[in-house]
């Protein structure tokens, strides 16, 4: 069960914090963007390693490699590859302002996967 004082807390701190924000910051939501594609990884390290060469050879600084995702920034886009080595799968993401860089950046990304 969760402490009902926190969870109250929590809440209040978060409304605070949206009221306070600029009213342009939701003025337009980011587009994401996201992608299947086939790893052909015989196990998980090699589809993070994969993984991180497509993120780096598509211009993305890498921010973080967990033990099954990618995560990289490249200016005002972000992206997330995620590595699903029992399904030998690869979902990649990338959001960004601009829906039709966020594909290019996506399919450069899911091209050298």
């Amino acid at each position: 069960m969760y402490n009902h004082n926190f969870f109250q807390a929590a809440v209040s701190s978060l409304a605070s914090i949206l009221v306070l924000m600029p009213s342009n910051a939701f003025a337009k939501s980011p587009s994401i963007r996201t992608r299947v594609e086939g790893n052909g990884a015989s196990n998980i390290r090699q589809c993070l390693r994969r993984a991180a060469n497509a993120v780096d050879q598509a211009g993305f600084t890498i921010e973080d490699i967990d033990s099954d995702d990618v995560e990289g920034f490249n200016g005002d886009y972000a992206t997330e590859v995620i590595c699903m080595s029992d399904l030998v799968l690869v979902l990649v993401i990338v959001s960004g302002p601009s829906n039709s860089q966020a594909g290019v950046l996506r399919d450069a990304i899911a091209s050298r996967l």
